[in-house]
């Protein structure tokens, strides 16, 4: 008859939860990255279309101008009245003066250009507009 084997190791009265943590990190850093992705996409905006493209610095506020003059600032709707505070505060909270301006191509030009002095207002000096690149050759130079 075959004798059980007593086990003689002391039992694991705690559990090393380190590597499920960095797994947990790691999975919370790409849904962080996939969701700001999607989140510029659920926002309807047709972009003009030129056939140059200049090299963009990565701005830190995006504002969007939607056909109906909807102004956003990533998926957060922005008040007409109170632009001003609402970008100064953005700006300071992201230690910025660059914003990229993402407008309709359909939108009225007033809009536009509204929304670009609201943000000089409010000591964003750097300002972008976003548009798409079109398929084919560029102009000569």
């Amino acid at each position: 008859m075959i004798k059980p084997r007593r086990n003689t190791d002391p039992e694991m009265s705690d559990i090393n939860i380190t590597s499920l943590i960095d797994i947990l990190f790691v999975i919370l850093i790409v849904f962080m990255i996939s969701a700001s992705g999607v989140v510029r996409s659920t926002i309807g905006i047709k972009l003009p279309s030129v056939q140059t493209q200049e090299k963009a610095n990565p701005a830190e506020i995006e504002v969007s101008i939607v056909k109906d003059g909807t102004i956003y600032v990533g998926n957060q709707k922005l008040n007409k009245n109170n632009i001003e505070m609402q970008l100064k505060k953005l700006a300071s909270d992201k230690h910025t003066n660059k914003v990229v301006i993402k407008a309709d191509g359909d939108i009225d030009y007033g809009t536009v250009m509204e929304v670009m002095d609201r943000a000089r207002v409010a000591g964003l000096e750097a300002l972008t507009l976003s548009v798409d690149v079109q398929d084919g050759k560029a102009p000569p130079k």
